[in-house]
């Protein structure tokens, strides 16, 4: 991997955790969405401990995400293609995402356009939440 590659990687890891810190300090008491989410809480609860380097503990999870993001490939297609053989066998549930998707007006039409994705929008999906 090139060094520009990896310091961008690096730096796209460091913000995904401090976004998650940030959602951590708002939210404790909710459960975990993602694998980050119990990385930083880990984070957060042994930077209080004096025997433990928060920098040595900040650095692993760095390297998580990173892993995440760059080994998570073949997972995302596999759980894409059950995702997919799942909607297939399962039409009153794509029916309903697909109304869910329309209600945020992100499924393109014939007036081909649609709002932009966002993490609040992505949030706001409460039945494709509960399918994926």
């Amino acid at each position: 991997m090139t060094t520009t590659m990896a310091r961008i990687l690096r730096e796209l890891s460091e913000q995904i955790v401090e976004q998650e810190q940030n959602k951590h300090n708002d939210c404790e008491s909710q459960r975990p969405k993602n694998l980050i989410t119990p990385l930083v809480s880990s984070l957060n609860k042994q930077a209080n401990d004096e025997q433990i380097s928060s920098s040595l503990i900040q650095t692993e999870i760095f390297d998580e995400v990173l892993m995440a993001i760059t080994a998570g490939t073949e997972t995302t297609s596999k759980a894409l293609s059950w995702f997919m053989f799942y909607m297939s066998k399962h039409p009153r549930v794509q029916q309903r995402i697909k109304q869910d998707l329309k209600e945020h007006d992100l499924v393109m039409g014939d007036n081909a356009h649609s709002s932009s994705l966002s993490i609040e929008t992505l949030e706001s999906l409460v039945y494709y939440d509960c399918v994926t």
